[in-house]
């Protein structure tokens, strides 16, 4: 079987990073510590792991293979400018704003499920394999008005109760951050209609 190539890269100036710092970097733990016990940002932590790894310090799986961090990494990058595209669309009400160009990726219901469970197992090379056959949605499709309500109505409220989560664990007034909200929705469906 012939040798399957690796992405090599030169990582001395991490490596010295690494010996100045000396962090302890085994596993998923030492990882979540670092981060919550140091002054250390994710990036540093995330050079020191790549590190470790490399150095074999830390198991092989604490991080995908090289090459599928940077297939991710440059997935990321492309949706990142994708998402920056921005249009100018006038609304109902005759005022104009400017919107996303593409508000995401065409995927089925199936697409998301399957996704889901590569994430849960932290699949990345499955992940990156799952993302490569889809499509951006223009703005003005209704592909594009069935995924904003979708958003809404499914994602914001598992963001939004996740924070009031977060207010009632601190004893604080979750019925004035809800009323709050509501009248930030009210004012930004009073500029659209």
């Amino acid at each position: 079987m012939a040798k399957r190539p690796i992405i090599r890269i030169n990582y001395a100036d991490w490596l010295e990073e690494y010996r100045k710092n000396e962090p302890t970097i085994g596993n998923d733990a030492d990882i979540v510590e670092l981060l919550t016990d140091s002054t250390y940002s994710t990036a540093e932590v995330g050079r020191m792991t790549i590190v470790a790894r490399e150095q074999g310090h830390a198991a092989d799986d604490i991080l995908p293979l090289n090459k599928t961090m940077l297939a991710a990494n440059a997935r990321d990058r492309i949706a990142v400018k994708m998402q920056a595209r921005r249009v100018t669309v006038e609304m109902p009400n005759g005022k104009e704003y400017t919107v996303r160009e593409f508000v995401g990726i065409s995927k089925s219901k199936a697409d998301d499920e399957e996704e889901e469970r590569a994430g849960a197992a932290l699949d990345m090379e499955a992940i990156t394999e799952l993302q490569t056959e889809k499509t951006y949605v223009p703005f003005d499709t209704g592909a594009a008005l069935s995924r904003a309500a979708h958003y809404l109505n499914n994602i914001v409220p598992g963001h939004i109760f996740e924070r009031l989560k977060l207010i009632a664990a601190h004893s604080g007034d979750v019925l004035q951050a809800s009323e709050q909200l509501k009248a930030t929705i009210d004012e930004m469906v009073g500029r659209l209609v």
